[in-house]
């Protein structure tokens, strides 16, 4: 019995060296890579302290006085309406000109636009909506 209980304390022993050195080692590991973490922050630190010091205005060019210059904008040339909406400023044909282009893959050219006077453009869609969905519901006679 007393063979079994020596065993045993002697098992736990062991046991509790292993556990301790694995600890000790694992501690110096990880006070290696802290060590070296520490290293890495201190000399990032040190550069951009080093990148603070630099005066990155001295190699900009020197610029004692900005002139802005004043913009004409272009006048739309009016289109024969009443509404004082409707005008086209010069440059909207050639955006005109490059969306199609873009659309279709090839060159277009703006030759003329109209502008045409609708009131209300959303009526004629909810008209042949309306026509749509009737047609749709139309039941025809079987014929026999």
């Amino acid at each position: 019995m007393i063979a079994v209980v020596i065993t045993g304390v002697a098992a736990v022993l062991a046991f509790w060296g292993g556990m301790a050195w694995a600890s000790s080692k694992m501690q110096e590991e990880f006070q290696s890579q802290l060590n070296a973490l520490t290293a890495t922050v201190q000399r990032l630190q040190q550069d951009v302290a080093d990148c603070a010091r630099e005066d990155v205005r001295s190699s900009l060019p020197k610029i004692s006085h900005i002139q802005v210059a004043p913009v004409k904008l272009p006048h739309p040339f009016p289109v024969q309406s009443d509404n004082e909406l409707d005008q086209v400023f010069p440059d909207t044909p050639s955006v005109i000109a490059a969306t199609i282009s873009a659309m279709l893959g090839h060159g277009v050219k703006i030759r003329t636009i109209k502008l045409v006077d609708e009131p209300d453009s959303a009526a004629n869609w909810v008209a042949q909506g309306r026509i749509a969905v009737q047609n749709s519901h139309i039941v025809h006679a079987a014929r026999d």
